[in-house]
């Protein structure tokens, strides 16, 4: 007749387990322990002021970017290739709805990723005959 578990009974191997997991387990270490650490007091400096152009970021002008015209090229580029591609996936007798929501989604991705793309490339400045000539009416 075999004993089942052969090192004793149920007892024996759940104080042996026991015994194991403590031997085996990591004791706390140094670096666990809380210790005290130095605090330094803020620097004595005020906030950046704001002067008041709503385009300013902490008192620097933010450079103008092709951002907006890079997201419709992208909108409209990604758009019409998607209505076009989920037209032809479509397989029921009206395609009407995938071929919008395929524009719909192409679009709105195409838009933010030429978005992206244009905001990376700066405008040049303006220069004062332009602004001039555009205040005049162009004339």
């Amino acid at each position: 007749m075999v004993r089942f578990p052969p090192f004793g009974g149920t007892r024996c191997v759940m104080r042996q387990v026991l015994i194991l997991s403590l031997l085996l387990a990591p004791a706390p270490l140094l670096a666990q322990r809380i210790s005290t650490f130095q605090t330094y007091a803020p620097p004595e400096t005020s906030p950046p002021q704001s002067s008041g152009h709503p385009f300013t970021q902490a008192g620097k002008a933010i450079p103008r970017s092709y951002w907006v015209e890079g997201g419709i090229i992208g909108g409209v580029g990604l758009g019409v290739i998607s209505a076009l591609e989920f037209h032809k996936i479509c397989e029921s007798g009206s395609c009407v709805r995938a071929t919008l929501g395929g524009a719909l989604l192409g679009g709105a991705l195409g838009f933010t990723v030429g978005a992206l793309v244009g905001g990376q490339i700066h405008k040049p400045a303006r220069s004062r005959s332009a602004r001039s000539f555009l205040r005049s009416g162009g004339t």
